[in-house]
């Protein structure tokens, strides 16, 4: 599961697929559905309905980002797990107790776990909906207390909430881990010292491309100004060098109209680059600058 979580991917094996109609499920599975993955409950081998007290150690919520496909390439150690599906990775609870699922999500749980981690349809979205509601409490503000030279926002998971459509729940953990309570706040990128409302907490690396770490790591986000420096990294209209300093990308120079917006940053160096931000910034030079088209 640790290997899955990190590397946002799952994977069942051919024997776990060719029985009781599995494939079948398998293949109606589209991306923006939902995998529910639960990690030590108790035995499975029980009459139904009597999971719906039962806890688990660990609940993961995903999302699908694409149909199931086949591939042997390695990712565990003990087996290939051949029917895979990519995941973006939204929850992770520990101590899961059945009423924050509700009873028919335990049940299917309780029907994976006998058939060796085979997916068990359930259409309705009330577990997903039960547990935003029984989590909705959790503090956004407990990791300001956490030491500071942490890179990571520590928690296992809760990087996003459904609310009938999703939200970035970690977005504001991140900003409180990253700035804490600033009142005033500088732009990475023009310098400008503002108040902190019109500052964005920006993933250097776009969040949709991230890992799971990638998303938490704090080298991995800046301050960016709403006054144009955070649209204009964000399409690759600027873009920071390998020895930090900001550029303006092909497509900026095409725009004429651009010109005063990127003026103010250029040649100067970004605050928040450095050894562990860098690979970020190659990564959004690679694949957001070169790539912008006017």
């Amino acid at each position: 599961m640790d290997i899955g979580i990190q590397q946002s991917i799952w994977g069942w094996r051919s024997e776990t697929v060719d029985r009781g109609g599995t494939k079948q499920v398998l293949e109606s599975l589209r991306a923006g559905d939902y995998l529910m993955l639960g990690h030590q409950g108790p035995n499975p081998r029980v009459l139904p309905g009597r999971w719906a007290d039962a806890s688990l150690e660990k609940l993961v919520v995903a999302r699908l980002s694409g149909a199931v496909y086949q591939d042997t390439a390695p990712v565990w150690p003990d087996d290939v797990y051949p029917h895979r599906v990519r995941l973006d990775i939204l929850e992770i609870q520990e101590n899961v107790k059945g009423h924050m699922l509700g009873p028919g999500a335990m049940e299917a749980l309780r029907l994976s776990a006998n058939k060796q981690g085979a997916p068990v349809l359930q259409q309705a979205l009330d577990a997903v909906d039960l547990l935003i509601d029984s989590t909705a409490g959790e503090a956004a503000d407990s990791d300001t207390l956490d030491d500071p030279a942490d890179r990571y926002l520590d928690i296992d998971g809760a990087l996003d909430q459904r609310a009938r459509t999703f939200i970035r729940r970690e977005q504001q953990r991140l900003r409180a881990k990253k700035f804490g309570k600033a009142k005033r706040l500088q732009c990475a990128l023009c310098r400008r010292i503002l108040p902190s409302q019109v500052i964005h907490t920006a993933h250097i690396k776009r969040r949709r491309d991230c890992s799971f770490d990638e998303r938490r790591d704090l080298a991995n986000i800046m301050a960016a100004c709403v006054l144009g420096c955070d649209v204009l990294f964000e399409y690759g209209y600027l873009y920071v060098g390998d020895d930090g300093t900001i550029h303006a990308s092909a497509a900026a120079e095409s725009e004429p109209g651009l010109e005063e917006a990127v003026a103010r940053t250029l040649r100067q160096d970004c605050t928040e680059f450095n050894e562990d931000s860098r690979p970020y910034f190659a990564w959004h030079r690679e694949h957001v600058a070169r790539k912008a088209h006017p």
